[in-house]
């Protein structure tokens, strides 16, 4: 299973604000080229327009499945969240953000 990771501060009632960062497991599997998203981009938002909790978040790419999931965890590891997703193509995949508070990180299961 690949993970891939996302810095995120949210704020509560607030919403979020998201920051990137990608990293991998261990014992992902490479050998498949398809199993990889390609050309991340997330959505902009800041301090001054965070991405609210409840709300829908959209990040593109290449390479989504049915089988992608999203995953917030909060910075201490002792909360982990699945986001609900609403939707997903080979260049999108749409979710609502899940209401949670503190430094998270974003988890891309695939």
């Amino acid at each position: 299973m690949m993970n891939k990771l996302f810095n995120v501060s949210t704020m509560p009632l607030l919403g979020m604000v998201f920051l990137f960062m990608a990293a991998c497991s261990d014992d992902a599997d490479n050998s498949d080229p398809n199993n990889d998203i390609q050309n991340i981009e997330m959505p902009s938002s800041g301090a001054e327009s965070p991405i609210v909790s409840g709300k829908l978040v959209v990040i593109r790419g290449n390479g989504f499945s049915e089988n992608s999931e999203i995953w917030f965890q909060t910075s201490s590891r002792s909360d982990e969240k699945k986001a609900d997703v609403i939707s997903y193509s080979d260049e999108s995949i749409s979710f609502i953000a899940p209401n949670m508070t503190g430094n998270c990180d974003v988890i891309l299961r695939q």
